[in-house]
C-alpha cells in the first residue's frame, strides 16, 4: 500500500523527464523522518513532499529564464550581464510569476508541517489528560511480607505497695511542687475574727475565715437574742 501511494503521488506531482526515483526517495525520507501514525498525517506529509519538489522546479524555472538572457548579452562582465538579464526579466510577467508560484508553495510547506505539529501536539495532550483521570493501581503485595509485632495495649502504671505511705520513696524526694502559701485575711476580716474571739472566750483557736467578707456580728454569750428569732 505505501508503494502504491508513492506512486500515486509521483504521477499526479512529476512531469515528463522528472526523476520519479529520486521523487519516491524524497518521499520516503519524509516518512522515515515523521513516522505518521495515521492516514492523516500521512497526507500532511505529502502536502510537505509535494511543496518542497515544486519549490525546486520554481527554482529551475528561475535558472532558465536567468541563462537565457545571459547569452543574448554581449558584455563580457558576467555579473553586469546577469544584473542586465535580471532588469528585463523584471519588466515580463514570467518572472514574477515564479516567484509568487515559489512563495505559495514556500507557505504551503510551512502550513503543512504546522498542523502536522499540533496534531501530535494535541494527541499528546489528551494521553496525558487520560492519564491523570484513571485512578492509580493499588501497589502488589510482596509475597513474603514481614509481619511487624502490633503494639500491645496500653497498661496503666502498677499501683503503690500497701505500705508505701509509710515510706518516703524518690518521688517525695524530687517532687518540687510548690505548695501555695494560704492568703492572709484583709484586715476587716480579721477585725470579725477579733470580735468573734472577743465574744467566745473559751475557744482559744481564732475563727476560721469566712467566704463573705461582710459577715453578721454574732452576739456574745449572755447578751439577750432579738425577738422573734427560734432557738436551734
Amino acid at each position: 500500500m505505501n508503494a502504491y501511494r508513492h506512486g500515486l503521488l509521483a504521477t499526479s506531482i512529476l512531469l515528463k523527464g522528472e526523476d520519479a526515483e529520486v521523487f519516491n526517495k524524497l518521499h520516503r525520507q519524509f516518512l522515515e523522518r515523521f513516522l505518521p501514525t495515521d492516514g492523516i498525517e500521512a497526507g500532511l506529509i505529502e502536502e510537505m513532499v509535494s511543496s518542497w519538489w515544486r519549490m525546486r522546479r520554481a527554482w529551475s524555472i528561475e535558472r532558465e529564464l536567468i541563462q537565457s538572457e545571459l547569452f543574448s548579452e554581449r558584455d563580457p562582465n558576467v555579473v553586469s550581464r546577469t544584473a542586465k538579464a535580471f532588469a528585463y526579466l523584471s519588466l515580463s510577467p514570467g518572472l514574477n510569476l515564479v516567484h509568487r508560484y515559489e512563495a505559495r508553495l514556500q507557505r504551503n510547506f510551512q502550513r503543512a508541517m504546522d498542523n502536522l505539529l499540533l496534531l501530535r501536539e494535541d494527541a499528546r495532550l489528551e494521553e496525558a489528560s487520560a492519564g491523570e483521570s484513571q485512578p492509580p493501581r493499588d501497589a502488589p503485595a510482596s509475597p513474603n511480607p514481614v509481619s511487624e509485632p502490633s503494639p500491645g495495649p496500653l497498661t496503666s502504671a502498677s499501683p503503690p505497695p500497701a505500705d508505701s505511705g509509710n515510706r518516703l520513696n524518690n518521688n517525695d524526694l524530687n517532687d518540687t511542687t510548690v505548695i501555695p502559701k494560704p492568703a492572709v485575711p484583709s484586715r476587716p476580716v480579721q477585725h470579725e475574727q477579733k470580735l468573734r474571739n472577743d465574744a467566745n472566750p473559751i475557744s482559744g483557736h481564732p475563727a476560721e475565715t469566712p467566704e463573705n467578707p461582710k459577715l453578721r456580728e454574732v452576739p456574745p454569750r449572755g447578751r439577750p437574742r432579738p425577738s422573734g428569732t427560734a432557738l436551734s
